[in-house]
């Protein structure tokens, strides 16, 4: 039910305020979502509010402009409204067991309430109102107050005070109406720790689990570069026709770099193809590596999307073994779930957490040896490294996925996708690790 902004002094007006219980009775149903207010009710609702400020005596209006809290039913939540804020008419505070989605890294640690204040522009009010919040104690993990701003559809963070003596928060805001909760950090302070890396999306879970640690715009969908070829390498491995079956370079095999230096008419096994799509990302290995099934292009890229449906990659769609194209494009929710079907595997274990790997090249009665880098700065950190995959076009920005475990065998998976600015998928990535599995990040990434 509505709360009016009244104090104990007004409760012999609480007849007059009835008179305006029917004009009234509209609000609840357009507060309900107060982001997405029908403007043909405008008009009623500010006719509404005005003649409930017309029965709000002087002394009463004098103590709102002098300032007021409102506390939710509960004892557990609070509004504090400064002093001359007294274009403030009406408010609400209430808990709420129907609000947005929580974040997927984050744990409830109090009642999610709801409230509004009105009149208000554009859902902002012209002062800060100050939000008070009860936790439980037994909630662990850095704890703020979020707020879910309906226009941005997302709950946002806000920096505010703690007290320990109370288990409270507190923290200021102008938006006039929202959803408000005491969240907890499953990783501390990682709304921070966002806020300080290039990458756009990002995901790290438990490997064992799957729970969620910390994750930003995982459910959008982009560009995925070159981790095109973990799904490209699922698909190998279910046709795969022997590790020791030559393949013979073909022209149609060539592409731009990366890609193995070698010439059309050269002879080289599945399994080094298999090691040179992972290990150094070659493309024209990808294409060899798909081509050395016996499937057509198409009939491979369709095997690739079914696998991808299998998974349930719903926001997936590939349209070649690569990575090369734009058209492959993936979320970092979906590829968490590639990941954890792949890292099963033994050798692609293997061919992704190799520094170097030396090719059998057969050029007529010759074989070359011939060395290949994998260009991971991750492979170098202090984690025990247990899967990886990099890529890059300049579509999908600098992508990366890493499966790692610290000292004490817990491990996690994390993924970045778009980073724009060149190196910043390796401190992206070591931040992230480093929080995730309690490491220090005072060490070298350089390639040695």
């Amino acid at each position: 039910m509505l709360g009016i902004c009244y104090n104990a002094e007004m409760t012999n007006y609480k007849i007059q305020i009835s008179k305006t219980k029917q004009c009234l009775s509209v609000i609840p149903h357009l507060m309900r979502d107060p982001f997405s207010w029908i403007p043909a009710f405008a008009g009623m609702t500010l006719i509404c509010l005005a003649l409930l400020i017309s029965f709000i005596p002087a002394s009463a209006q004098t103590d709102i402009a002098s300032g007021h809290t409102l506390q939710s039913s509960d004892g557990q939540a609070r509004i504090i409204i400064p002093p001359n804020a007294n274009r403030v008419a009406f408010v609400d505070l209430a808990a709420s067991a129907d609000y947005p989605a929580l974040p997927l890294d984050k744990t409830l640690a109090s009642n999610v309430y709801n409230y509004y204040l009105l009149p208000a522009s554009d859902n902002r009010l012209e002062y800060p109102i100050t939000l008070a919040t009860r936790f439980q104690d037994a909630a662990r993990g850095f704890k703020e107050i979020f707020i879910y701003d309906g226009a941005a559809a997302k709950w946002k963070h806000l920096t505010g005070a703690i007290d320990l003596d109370k288990n409270e928060l507190t923290a200021q805001t102008t938006l006039a109406s929202g959803y408000i909760a005491v969240l907890a950090d499953k990783v501390d302070r990682s709304e921070y720790l966002k806020e300080e890396l290039n990458s756009p999306t990002i995901l790290v879970a438990d490997a064992q689990s799957g729970d969620i640690l910390v994750e930003q715009n995982s459910a959008i969908a982009r560009p995925i570069a070159s981790l095109t070829k973990i799904m490209a390498a699922a698909v190998f491995l279910d046709n795969n026709p022997g590790w020791k079956k030559l393949i013979t370079m073909q022209r149609v095999d060539d592409t731009i770099p990366a890609k193995i230096y070698i010439k059309t008419g050269d002879k080289i096994s599945t399994r080094d193809l298999f090691f040179a799509t992972l290990v150094h990302s070659a493309n024209n290995a990808a294409k060899a590596l798909a081509r050395s099934t016996g499937l057509t292009s198409a009939q491979f890229v369709r095997q690739m999307n079914a696998k991808a449906k299998a998974l349930g990659m719903a926001s997936t769609k590939f349209v070649e073994p690569t990575g090369l194209a734009a058209g492959n494009i993936s979320t970092a929710e979906d590829y968490l779930k590639l990941s954890q079907a792949m890292l099963k595997d033994p050798i692609f274990l293997q061919a992704t957490t190799l520094k170097k790997y030396t090719l059998n090249v057969v050029r007529g009665k010759t074989t070359l040896k011939m060395a290949v880098a994998n260009s991971n700065k991750i492979l170098n950190s202090p984690f025990t490294i247990t899967g990886s995959k990099t890529g890059f076009t300049y579509e999908a920005g600098r992508c990366l996925m890493i499966r790692a475990k610290n000292k004490d065998n817990r491990e996690v998976i994390a993924i970045i996708m778009g980073a724009t600015v060149p190196g910043k998928q390796w401190s992206d990535m070591n931040s992230l690790l480093a929080a995730a599995l309690d490491e220090k990040t005072n060490y070298s990434l350089t390639a040695k």
